[in-house]
């Protein structure tokens, strides 16, 4: 007895653990949208800045020169390299001034250990250029990884709010199937008082049966888009928490949609690119200028008598191209002509917008008539539905009429459902427009 106490009393224990464990699953669409920002592919956009990021400052770095150690090692009895190893070694003795020592030397080996470094100290502005563009890139990389962040909320806020429409649909449905069960309990009464044939029986059960299948493809439907929420989130979701599915379109002026479109920005960058590009092609006309140091020491063994053998460069350099057959000439015309291309793109770009929100307004403007007609209506068949059950009850109608006028209310049901439906998904899609994660 004492044993079957103990295991109660941990299962009990266990049953919150349970049930809270369940409901990590159950989300909200604030749930929803805060699981996005963790997904894989947000992480990877992530990964793609970081990169350019590097690629900066990999460009900035130029600006600081550059320091490298090199150790070079030989042997060899070549007689011009045996003697430019000993004079450099400040080795060189009489003897080896000898013709038969120069022509035939022994061989020799050498180390050479030297630091050099390089500076450029004008470029033409091309460095600066390429530090715009890829500083560029990193914005443009931001706008990419926010663009994904809204296509994903985009689909998140679809998916959650057709499950709140399937299950406001299901809810009526189900009140439906209530009043036909109680109709068919009635019916079945009225049979046996002898009011009623077998064939009215039939034709609900066949009703019944009907309105089963619209529940069942309806869970269906809510399984098929809590799999998908799943997916787009990286989380397993088993429910929502449901929320009030009446949304309405907030309009946004033509003038902050320019302003707030990431394409349009992307846009806007790629021109401030393609202008960097016309500086690294004008590069091309200026001259380059450097500065090289180099220490180093030569000995018969690595790094020995460094102090001895050593010695020190420095060196001041300048390079001008004055003719390349015209080919840097093309490469600055076909530059401004790029930016050309790139400005009538973003005005082309400009344009398709406007077109798009224009085109989602009008959508939204004809869905809500649609659904104002479409809630009379139901209103309408409702009444006319409930008023056939009346005169069913009292013999002036008959089962068919009511199942026929039920029908028809069941359609309207579900043609409402619909045209929410992709009322909210224009609405999201407008929404899409907007730069931001806060939409």
């Amino acid at each position: 007895m004492k044993k079957i106490i103990n295991v109660l009393f941990l299962t009990i224990l266990s049953m919150p653990l349970i049930a809270n464990d369940s409901s990590k699953n159950i989300m909200s669409l604030n749930d929803l949208l805060g699981l996005i920002k963790q997904s894989k592919e947000i992480k990877i956009s992530e990964f793609e800045k970081q990169m350019s990021i590097f690629d900066y400052k990999k460009t900035k770095a130029l600006d600081y020169g550059s320091l490298n150690l090199q150790i070079n090692g030989l042997r060899t009895d070549h007689s011009g390299a045996v003697f430019a190893m000993k004079l450099n070694e400040r080795e060189v003795k009489p003897q080896d001034m000898a013709l038969e020592n120069l022509n035939y030397p022994d061989d020799r080996s050498s180390f050479e250990s030297k630091l050099t470094f390089s500076l450029p100290l004008y470029t033409g502005g091309k460095i600066s250029a390429y530090k715009e563009i890829t500083k560029n890139l990193i914005n443009i990389a931001g706008l990419d990884k926010n663009n994904l962040l809204i296509q994903k909320i985009f689909e998140v806020k679809k998916g959650f709010y057709s499950i709140v429409l399937i299950e406001e649909l299901t809810a009526q449905i189900n009140i439906i199937k209530k009043n036909t069960l109680f109709l068919r309990e009635s019916i079945n009464q009225l049979e046996i008082e002898g009011f009623s044939t077998k064939t009215d029986l039939l034709m609900i059960d066949s009703r019944l049966s009907e309105v089963d299948s619209i529940l069942s493809q309806l869970k269906t439907n809510k399984e098929l888009a809590l799999h998908f929420l799943s997916f787009l989130t990286s989380h397993p979701i088993s429910d929502i928490i449901y929320i009030e599915d009446n949304i309405y379109f907030k309009d946004i002026s033509d003038n902050k949609i320019l302003m707030k479109n990431i394409n349009l920005k992307k846009a806007q960058i790629a021109i401030d690119i393609k202008k960097s590009q016309i500086n690294i092609s004008s590069s091309d006309y200026l001259p380059n200028l450097g500065l090289i140091a180099e220490y180093g020491s030569n000995d018969k063994k690595l790094l020995g008598n460094f102090s001895d053998h050593d010695y020190y460069m420095l060196g001041f350099g300048a390079k001008w191209n004055l003719f390349s057959g015209g080919s840097s000439k093309n490469d600055l015309l076909k530059a401004k002509v790029d930016l050309l291309k790139q400005k009538m793109t973003l005005a082309l770009s400009k344009e398709g917008i406007l077109l798009q929100a224009d085109d989602i307004r009008t959508k939204i403007k004809n869905l809500n008539f649609k659904l104002e007609a479409l809630n009379k209506e139901k209103k309408y068949k409702k009444q006319i539905f409930k008023n056939f059950e009346e005169s069913h009850k009292e013999r002036r109608a008959s089962m068919n009429d009511v199942l026929i006028h039920q029908s028809k209310y069941i359609e309207t049901l579900m043609k409402i459902e619909r045209m929410k439906n992709l009322k909210y998904e224009e609405i999201f899609k407008f929404q899409t427009l907007l730069d931001g994660e806060k939409i």
